[in-house]
């Protein structure tokens, strides 16, 4: 797969770093959830099959980044831009906001929040995990992997990987990725929406039942984009939705997501 891009996006079977033990955090435990306890169990059971897999490998697995495939939605965006190649892949888990004018309006999406973190090497070594990833990622709280440090570390449950960035919108409603950290630089976005289709009927449920929000192409602006970032895709989308109305809502209010 040949293009520049983020996709907002964990364990990377020989590629995966040693971190202190997180704080385990509380599994999501709701009756509209139950339908998705078999993709925690697919997750264990393909990290199961994979150590057992790895005895037998003469060397480990290589971390090419120009072997990663995109999923495609039940309707594919369109793909990245010729000449782009492959920049980074992570999961994103965070919340989008939401707006209520009044209790018969409809909610008005007013932006997301989500820290990422780096799954680039996961999605050429293991696809398949890093497709679940969302998923799984839902159906867990983000932990503080060191509640006593002046400087917490995030951790993304169950797996080890390292934050790459924070997704956000600014205060001119645009949507922006800084992928800029004091381990690492890979640059940062301005979006723009290019297109957007449906999440996959099967994509997971959110935390109390809420559909999977929608698949994304993004390009980047000029204002505020750094590096060679051109293109953002936004894929195997868990939760986010909101209600179909304010209903019982208050007039700000966030559903979890996770993306990949």
């Amino acid at each position: 797969m040949h293009f520049s891009t983020i996709i907002s996006t964990f364990l990377t079977l020989g590629v995966s770093s040693v971190l202190a033990a997180p704080t385990t955090p509380s599994f999501i435990d709701t009756t509209s959830s139950t339908g998705n306890y078999q993709d925690v169990s697919d997750y264990f059971n393909l990290l199961a099959k994979k150590a057992l897999n790895s005895h037998f490998m003469s060397v480990a697995p290589v971390c090419d980044v120009n072997s990663a495939v995109m999923s495609e939605s039940p309707v594919p965006l369109e793909p990245p831009t010729a000449g782009l190649t492959l920049h980074h892949v992570a999961i994103g888990r965070g919340v989008q906001n939401y707006t209520c004018a009044n209790s018969s309006s409809a909610p008005e999406a007013a932006g997301a929040v989500a820290t990422l973190f780096n799954a680039t090497c996961l999605a050429s070594t293991h696809p398949e995990i890093a497709n679940i990833l969302p998923s799984v990622a839902l159906k867990f709280d983000l932990s503080d992997g060191d509640r006593n440090s002046a400087f917490p570390r995030i951790s993304l449950f169950p797996s080890n990987l390292a934050v790459s960035g924070k997704h956000f919108f600014n205060s001119d409603g645009v949507p922006f990725f800084n992928l800029d950290t004091p381990a690492a630089s890979y640059g940062k976005a301005s979006c723009a929406k290019d297109a957007a289709e449906s999440a996959p009927d099967t994509a997971a449920k959110g935390q109390k039942g809420e559909n999977a929000v929608a698949w994304l192409r993004l390009n980047t602006t000029d204002d505020g984009t750094t590096g060679s970032i051109k293109q953002v895709y936004r894929l195997q989308t868990a939760g986010g939705s909101p209600p179909a109305s304010c209903e019982g809502m208050d007039s700000e209010f966030s559903v979890q997501y996770a993306a990949q």
